[in-house]
């Protein structure tokens, strides 16, 4: 998970309920929540989406065409639903075809600055969020796009320094003179500097990386082209809090967390909870950075819950027919809706070796 390099301590609990739902509301109407309204900066402005009409049910190559005369065996194709995106002027879907070798074989951190920004994404989004949360997560898809902003926004100057601070630092690698390549390095995001970026093959199951990657492509391919806008409004930081019994809760409440039990939360899962993403608010002069504020938060709901699962499971390993996936399973009290439709466009995945790797990782 992300590092914060310029968090305020006072920012390190969550909020209240309460306070998370009017947060809630006041982003959805884009105005400044009232709770400091004198210290933060305005909405960062929508990036204009492409024009993608044309390209409806059309294939589009994101890296170099296949030039081999017997075919590229590592050539995959992955389907946009973007009629159930909601995207205008898209009543089918397109077709985005990219080179699997490239953005999983495996590599150095040196020469991650030499790999074009599709293979980054990946690896960012599979070492960041993981290739079983992506898929198992209700809300995976948010959690990836979500991240990829972070990278973006933090390449902008007038995104992390809204006020227009001089002096404000810049996180390492990124600012104008940045790249994705030079911004998401494995100083600022953690998950780049291990296997799960540098070499994913080495240890995930093949199909279940496969889905994974195809499903990054799709969060890369929608965040680049800003086809879902910025729900994150200008973060340049996220953190992942703890789930069970302290879900919602910081990660120093979770299980073993820094070998301190005493602050811990008995039943806690460090791999459950939701992502937090936050964004620069007021310049602190005296210590030299911005402090961060709560923009939104991505819940984590599994696609099934343990008894859907177990039915589920049995049925996979006994070759009977799957039943049908139950309606979405409960989020918490506070969770915003505004976002469920796009979480919901890819749905769980169909194939049934990746849904069988997924359930018994989770249920035993």
């Amino acid at each position: 998970m992300s590092s914060p390099p310029f968090t305020s301590p006072a920012l390190t609990s969550p909020p209240s309920p309460g306070i998370r739902a009017l947060r809630a509301f006041c982003f959805s109407l884009a105005a400044l929540c009232s709770l400091s309204a004198g210290t933060r900066p305005p909405p960062t402005p929508a990036r204009i989406p492409v024009d993608v009409s044309e390209n409806n049910g059309v294939l589009i190559d994101l890296g170099g065409a296949c030039t081999e005369v017997t075919g590229c065996a590592d050539q995959r194709s992955v389907f946009v639903n973007t009629a159930a995106l909601g995207i205008p002027g898209q009543p089918g879907g397109v077709w985005l075809s990219y080179d699997y070798e490239q953005l999983t074989r495996p590599l150095s951190e040196a020469e991650l600055l030499h790999e074009p920004e599709l293979s980054l994404a990946v690896r960012l989004v599979i070492s960041e969020v993981g290739a079983d949360r992506l898929l198992y997560n209700r809300f995976g898809l948010l959690e990836a796009i979500g991240i990829l902003y972070t990278v973006d926004n933090r390449l902008d100057r007038d995104v992390y320094d809204p006020l227009a601070v001089s002096t404000a630092p810049v996180f390492e690698g990124c600012g104008a003179a940045g790249s994705f390549a030079t911004c998401a390095n494995a100083d600022q995001y953690l998950g780049m500097a291990t296997w799960r970026a540098l070499s994913p093959r080495s240890r995930y199951r093949p199909a279940l990386l496969e889905a994974a990657v195809d499903r990054a492509v799709i969060a890369w391919w929608l965040q680049e082209n800003a086809l879902v806008d910025d729900f994150t409004h200008g973060a340049t930081n996220y953190v992942h809090r703890c789930g069970g019994a302290a879900y919602g809760m910081t990660t120093h409440h979770c299980d073993g967390h820094l070998g301190k039990p005493r602050r811990d939360v008995k039943g806690a899962n460090p791999f459950t909870g939701p992502i937090v993403f936050r964004a620069p608010e007021a310049w602190l002069a005296r210590r030299g950075f911005y402090s961060l504020y709560e923009t939104v938060h991505v819940d984590y709901a599994p696609w099934w819950d343990p008894a859907s699962a177990s039915a589920l499971l049995a049925a996979l390993e006994e070759g009977a027919e799957a039943p049908p996936l139950p309606s979405p399973g409960p989020v918490p009290p506070d969770h915003d809706q505004s976002l469920d439709g796009i979480a919901d466009a890819l749905g769980p995945p169909e194939d049934a070796e990746v849904r069988g790797i997924l359930l018994r990782g989770h249920l035993h």
